[in-house]
């Protein structure tokens, strides 16, 4: 690893700094992981013998000795977002300080925030957000669990009334939390259901953490991953709370029992805390596919197999094989591409939630930042997912290991193609909200995109005749390495394919019979904004990309061997993603066949121009090794050796001869 980092045509620190947003935070996530890595229970691979008791158990200590390190280190907010980004396990108390407080924030009235947000921020309540049941998830307004409102006595009853209302799978809701923000229809006095609501929920005893009566909750067993979160089940038989326990923000349950609108409410508030959320999942692809690739790429230097040409004395390091940069370097893009993607995102929604931004504006930019945002959340997961089982395999078959870090990496990560909106339910809404639909009916009427975003001005209408004249030209395998030209592509391919499911839907088709077309549009649309953020990080000054004479001029805060080595991986993200849709590609007919085999040549070339520059692209993530918590990762390379330290001190080597022998 140490003659791999020499090789490097870069200095991998300034790249962490670019990453990092400047070399003062780098030195202030550096400062707070000093004082982790001299704590021994924050050890990731002491949890691999652990079962899934031990595991939450565990967790609980890392709550506690966290919590004791803020208060004694004086943390902000920041910094914990830092501390919690430097352990990156599942705790139950995560929930407690994202959803729970985020809930109380945008649905309690001043009043209740004053109440029970400062008890929630100090832990003195430990809340949880019970919106899923066991038989509905995506679909909220089938929620079954009831909240009655009683006039007699001011009160409201909450009740679970068969086995499918039973809340199951909140975090937290098993063991940990004491309170809940529990999701119920609403029934008001004359039987009339109302919708569905929050309620403010104490789930058990503050003096002994026993349930209180009529409340039942447990734990829901073993998951993939994230087994030290205690995901639990509630049900509930005639709780009463009292009224005031309804999040009152937006509407208000009067003592007679009438529902009011509170006043009206600016629609960004209903979309904002969804859009955060999928931002920072977004962003979170690009920590784990940098975690999984620092662990493949180090290990494929180490380890040595076959030699070069069929040579049978000289063993290779295996990133030396073509089929092992391709399974492991095209991940090493994605992590990039979508951590500048992720950027991007985070620019829109402060734009967005922005007080000085006009009505009209905003109306139009939350639409379109809630199709994009949940078309990228479905691509992004999937294809991090995708990427990391890949890594995995590519580790061979010590990636079967715990040891390796990479099991636990992709347990724990997987379960985002499911959480804040499932995957495939994501791009049916993007669909279904029909904003794309919309925007291209809208562009191809007015003719113009003045008042629209660089991000859906691929669907300005074109002649027949532009179409047919507009032909990619490139000829060689560096031509179609151009960035304006493959933008093109995507831009050609996102346009052909609404266009196809626009003229569908005007010909009568059923849009439940559109399923199918709507997962392409909608992936096409997300794959084309990935490239543009990653591209557009380059050379941000190049906002007409399908002009010729677009401004190509590198971005000033990037040192140009950094620029150089990033260019290579912009175009081999982008490439990969093309090759891998050729079809919707071609299709699109800017491209043509002979275009096939010029970009998978570019792709060869770009394996090999990145393989000097491998290693020292993942150390530029500055993940340290308790992090990665795998034998395969190590910086130091020393894989084998700690292998077999792991293995030797397992419980089960304790003994020569098992107790089970008898």
């Amino acid at each position: 690893l140490a003659r791999e980092r020499s090789l490097a045509s870069f200095t991998p620190r300034h790249l962490t700094h670019l990453l990092d947003g400047s070399a003062e935070h780098t030195e202030r996530v550096e400062a707070v992981r000093r004082i982790l890595d001299r704590e021994p229970l924050l050890d990731k691979s002491a949890s691999y013998h652990l079962d899934h008791e031990g595991q939450y158990l565990r967790a609980l200590k890392v709550m506690e000795r966290v919590r004791a390190l803020r208060e004694e280190h004086r943390w902000s907010a920041g910094d914990m977002n830092i501390v919690w980004q430097e352990i990156y396990e599942g705790v139950p108390s995560l929930l407690n300080d994202d959803l729970f407080l985020k809930t109380l924030r945008d649905q309690a009235t001043d009043e209740q925030q004053k109440n029970w947000i400062p008890l929630a921020k100090n832990w003195a309540i430990l809340g949880c957000y019970a919106q899923t049941e066991m038989g509905h998830g995506s679909n909220v307004r089938g929620i079954e669990t009831t909240a009655t409102y009683l006039p007699a006595t001011d009160e409201l009853e909450l009740n679970t009334p068969s086995l499918s209302s039973i809340k199951w799978w909140p975090g937290a809701l098993g063991k940990t939390a004491n309170v809940a923000i529990v999701f119920a229809q609403l029934v008001l006095a004359d039987g009339t259901r109302a919708g569905v609501f929050p309620f403010m929920l104490q789930l058990r005893s503050f003096v002994d953490h026993t349930l209180l009566p009529g409340v039942e909750t447990g734990d829901i067993g073993p998951k993939i991953g994230f087994n030290g979160v205690d995901n639990g089940y509630l049900a509930l038989r005639s709780v009463r709370i009292p009224r005031a326990n309804m999040l009152q923000r937006h509407n208000e349950l009067t003592r007679s029992g009438e529902l009011r609108r509170r006043s009206q409410m600016d629609q960004r508030l209903v979309y904002v805390t969804l859009l955060y959320a999928r931002v920072n999942i977004v962003a979170g692809a690009s920590t784990a596919l940098a975690q999984g690739s620092t662990i493949a790429v180090r290990y494929s230097i180490v380890r040595r197999q076959f030699g070069q040409d069929g040579s049978t004395t000289t063993e290779s390091p295996v990133l030396d094989h073509q089929s092992q940069q391709h399974r492991v370097l095209t991940p090493v893009s994605e992590a990039y591409a979508f951590h500048f993607t992720g950027q991007r995102m985070l620019q829109l929604y402060h734009r967005l939630v922005s007080a000085g931004l006009a009505a009209d504006e905003a109306k139009s930019l939350l639409a379109e930042s809630h199709a994009t945002a949940s078309a990228l959340k479905a691509y992004v997961t999937d294809v991090t997912s995708g990427s990391l089982e890949q890594m995995r395999r590519a580790c061979g078959g010590h990636g079967y290991s715990r040891f390796s870090g990479m099991p636990d990496l992709l347990g724990m990560y997987v379960q985002n193609n499911t959480v804040e909106g499932e995957n495939h339910v994501m791009a049916q809404q993007a669909g279904k909200s029909r904003v794309l639909i919309k925007r291209y009916q809208q562009l191809q009427s007015s003719g113009h995109g003045a008042e629209t975003t660089t991000d859906y001005r691929y669907m300005l209408p074109v002649t027949t005749e532009q179409l047919e004249a507009d032909r990619c030209t490139a000829m060689r395998a560096d031509e179609i390495r151009d960035p304006r030209v493959y933008l093109h592509a995507f831009e050609r391919r996102a346009a052909h394919h609404i266009g196809m499911l626009h003229r569908r839907l005007s010909q009568g088709a059923p849009f439940a019979e559109c399923h199918v077309d709507v997962e392409r549009i909608v992936r096409a649309h997300a794959e084309l904004y990935a490239v543009y953020s990653f591209v557009e990080a380059l050379y941000p000054h190049a906002n007409t990309w399908t002009s010729a004479s677009a401004d190509m001029t590198p971005a000033a805060n990037i040192a140009p061997p950094v620029h150089s080595v990033l260019r290579r991986l912009c175009d081999l993200f982008a490439l990969s993603r093309l090759v891998a849709n050729l079809g919707d590609h071609l299709e699109a007919s800017y491209l043509q066949s002979t275009h096939g085999p010029l970009a998978r040549a570019a792709v060869r070339r770009l394996l090999q121009e990145l393989r000097p520059d491998a290693v020292a692209l993942v150390d530029a993530f500055n993940i340290p090794d308790r992090r990665l918590g795998s034998a395969l990762g190590r910086w130091d390379g020393r894989v084998y050796e700690a292998m077999a330290a792991m293995a030797q001190a397992g419980p089960l080597n304790r003994t020569d001869v098992t107790t089970g022998y008898q």
